[in-house]
C-alpha cells in the first residue's frame, strides 16, 4: 500500500476553485422560463428544475404521485448530475437516500464526482465523499478516474483528499496515461507534487511509449521537467538546470530525454527527495 509523505507546505490548486457560484444559480431569465415551466411546462423538466434547485419537498410530491426519477437532462445528466450543477448538497444525499447510485454516469461516463471536480465545486465533491456506496476508483469512458480529473482541471487540494481515502494514484486511461502524464500535458504543477508526495510511478509508460518526463518533454514544459527530474534524480547537480535545458532541446530521438536522465546519478541532498525544493519558473 502506498504510503503518505509528511508534507512541508501547504496545498495549493493550480486553477482556482469555484467560490463564487450560489446553489442553483439562475439568470432572471431562466428563473422567468422555469416559473412558467413549472406551471404548464413537461413534467420531467419540472423534476430537473427541482433538483437544480434543491427543492426536495417538490420532488417528493412527484416521486408520491408515481412519477419516474430516473431520467435524464439532454446533455444525457442524471438528477444527480443536475443536484451536483445545482451546487446542491442536501438533494445529493436526499436522491442517494432515494436509493439513487452515486456511481451513477451520464452520457460521457462521468460520475456526479467527476462532475464536481470538473465544475469546481470543492464543497459538493466533499459532500459526496460521505456517502457510503461511493466507489472511488469508478472510470469514465476514457478510463479516466476522479484523480484523472484533478490533474485535468487543477484541483490539488481535492487530489490529495482523493488519496487520503484510498484512490489508486497508479490507475492509467486507456491510453495508459496515469494521472502524472495528464498534469504534464495540462501545466498543473501543484497537482503534480502531490502525486510525487503520494509516490506516483515515475516509469508508468504510456501507449505511445512516454514515461511522464517524456511528456513533459514533448510539450515543453520546462517546469514539469524541472520536478519531474528531482523525484528521479534529486537535485544535488551542479548541472541540474544544464541538463533540464539539454532534454527540452528538439530533437528527432524520441529516447533523447531518457538518454540523459540515465547519465545521471543519484543525488539526492541529505538523502532525501529533493523535489520539493523545485519551484515554478
Amino acid at each position: 500500500m502506498k504510503q503518505k509523505k509528511f508534507m512541508s507546505e501547504i496545498i495549493r490548486d493550480d486553477l482556482t476553485p469555484d467560490l463564487t457560484t450560489q446553489p442553483g444559480s439562475n439568470t432572471l431569465k431562466q428563473k422567468i422560463t422555469n416559473f412558467y415551466t413549472k406551471i404548464s411546462g413537461p413534467t420531467e423538466e419540472n423534476i430537473i428544475n427541482c433538483c437544480y434547485n434543491g427543492d426536495c419537498i417538490g420532488l417528493m410530491k412527484y416521486k408520491d404521485s408515481g412519477e419516474n426519477l430516473d431520467i435524464n437532462d439532454k446533455c444525457g445528466n442524471t438528477l444527480l448530475h443536475i443536484a451536483v450543477k445545482g451546487r446542491q448538497g442536501d438533494m445529493i444525499q436526499f436522491l442517494v437516500n432515494l436509493g439513487m447510485d452515486i456511481n451513477c454516469v451520464n452520457a460521457e461516463g462521468i460520475t456526479p464526482l467527476m462532475y464536481a471536480i470538473e465544475l469546481g465545486f470543492d464543497d459538493i465533491a466533499l459532500d459526496i465523499l460521505q456517502v457510503k456506496s461511493l466507489d472511488l476508483n469508478h472510470w469514465d469512458h476514457m478510463g479516466r478516474t476522479a484523480l484523472h480529473y484533478c490533474a485535468l482541471y487543477g484541483n490539488a487540494v481535492m487530489a490529495n483528499i482523493l488519496l487520503e481515502n484510498g484512490i489508486d494514484v497508479d490507475k492509467c486511461d486507456i491510453n495508459g496515461y496515469n494521472a502524472l502524464h495528464i498534469c504534464c500535458e495540462c501545466n498543473c504543477f501543484n497537482v503534480a507534487k502531490v502525486l510525487l508526495r503520494w509516490h506516483i510511478d515515475l516509469e508508468k509508460t504510456n501507449k505511445y511509449g512516454f514515461i511522464p518526463l517524456g511528456t513533459a518533454v514533448n510539450h515543453q514544459n520546462r517546469n514539469m521537467v524541472r520536478l519531474i527530474t528531482a523525484a528521479m534524480r534529486g537535485t544535488d547537480h551542479k548541472n541540474f538546470e544544464q541538463k533540464v535545458s539539454a532534454m527540452l532541446d528538439l530533437t528527432c530521438d524520441k529516447n533523447h530525454y531518457n538518454k540523459i536522465i540515465e547519465e545521471m546519478p543519484l543525488h539526492f541532498k541529505g538523502g532525501q527527495n529533493d523535489f520539493e525544493e523545485i519551484r515554478p519558473e
